[in-house]
């Protein structure tokens, strides 16, 4: 569960930075180059969102077993 709240985290972030830079585009000189080093840490890191809620999967399957093993008992 903490791993989905942090792949939500780091998706929120993510918007809530490009609507900054779009707000904020006239005011900023080298927006060409920030965006472009922004893709670049952007996709080079973008696995980790898939092993987030990968995880996120894997542990939220867990507790349902788990649960359904207890009801058993």
């Amino acid at each position: 569960m903490v791993s989905l709240i942090v792949g939500v985290a780091f998706i929120l972030g993510f918007v809530v930075s490009i609507i900054v830079i779009f707000l904020k585009q006239q005011r900023m000189k080298f927006i060409v180059a920030s965006l472009a080093l922004a893709k670049i840490c952007f996709w080079q890191n973008f696995y980790m969102i898939f092993i987030s809620f990968g995880l996120s999967i894997v542990s939220i399957a867990a507790l349902y077993g788990n649960i359904k093993l207890l009801e058993i008992s």
